[in-house]
């Protein structure tokens, strides 16, 4: 299936982003107004 899921909206200044590789980490980046 491709698409966006419902209730996903765009990224807003304050948001999170985060990507887990198991056995290796979490790395989280914060969304900020360039």
């Amino acid at each position: 299936l491709t698409g966006t899921p419902d209730g996903i909206g765009p990224m807003r200044v304050g948001d999170e982003v985060s990507v887990e590789i198991e056995g290796i980490g979490e790395l989280i980046n914060p969304v900020v107004a360039r």
